[in-house]
């Protein structure tokens, strides 16, 4: 509350004393963040110009995209000013998209050839704010309890996991604990099935997350309806953890490796 509505007494920007500019930065800041922690990867774009009145889209990329993502379309992630649209259909070999414009009280309006295409957020759910039934308020996720496999599932070769909001999803099992061969090559086909971005990792040998050992999917940002792929090979024998990077608390377990 103090980033966005506060003031900071004592403590100014230079050439400019005004306690309310320290949230009005900060505020900036946070956008920015924001922006960028909203791209795709590989980055999306508008491959052709459009009017207000187009409803199809032609991108640089229209992989990883299903019906009903809400996008941003932002000419110029810098300044103020952007419009939300929401996705009813996916051409793939044409990388079209059909979408309905000025979702969430934006304005439609024209947008440049190269202009960047962000994950939209999620507009808040209608009703009661107050959480006390249904959906949180603000778009927020229900607090879950992380479950974990009391006995390995044994998998080789190539599996499907599914990744939901937000927790992994083997066979109806979720967040499970794997069983498999040291020096068997393991290739987990990862699916979405929710709304919020995911990823998988692997620690590797050194017990550690974010090392260079790791195994990660590709791509390593799976978004809402997206798909990815994780191949890991584990040479000796022992116990390794897993997680996705969005969801460390939530998204978890581990691998036990068997000679």
């Amino acid at each position: 509350m103090a980033l966005i509505t506060g003031t900071m007494p004592g403590f100014s920007i230079e050439d400019n004393p005004d306690p309310n500019r320290i949230s009005e930065e900060g505020w900036a800041r946070a956008l920015e963040e924001a922006n960028h922690a909203a791209e795709f990867d590989p980055p999306k774009e508008l491959a052709e110009a459009i009017t207000a009145n187009n409803t199809t889209l032609v991108l640089n990329d229209a992989s990883g995209l299903a019906e009903d993502a809400v996008l941003r379309i932002d000419d110029e992630p810098d300044e103020e000013g952007y419009e939300l649209v929401v996705v009813t259909a996916v051409d793939n070999e044409e990388n079209e998209i059909e979408v309905e414009r000025a979702a969430s009280g934006t304005e439609a309006v024209d947008h440049e050839e190269g202009a960047h295409v962000f994950q939209g957020p999620l507009p808040p759910p209608t009703g009661p704010v107050t959480g006390e039934t249904g959906t949180p308020p603000c778009g927020q996720l229900p607090a879950v309890i992380a479950e974990g496999g009391s006995e390995p599932v044994a998998i080789s070769g190539t599996a499907a996991i599914a990744l939901g909001d937000n927790f992994f999803d083997l066979g109806g099992q979720r967040n499970p604990n794997l069983a498999v061969n040291a020096g068997a090559s393991t290739t987990l086909q990862l699916t979405s099935t929710g709304s919020q971005p995911h990823n998988m990792r692997t620690a590797g040998a050194d017990g550690e997350f974010d090392s260079d050992d790791d195994a990660v999917s590709d791509p390593d940002l799976i978004p809402g309806g997206g798909s990815g792929t994780l191949t890991f090979n584990f040479a000796e024998a022992g116990t390794y953890a897993y997680r996705c990077d969005f969801h460390p608390d939530q998204m978890k377990g581990e691998i036990a490796v068997a000679r």
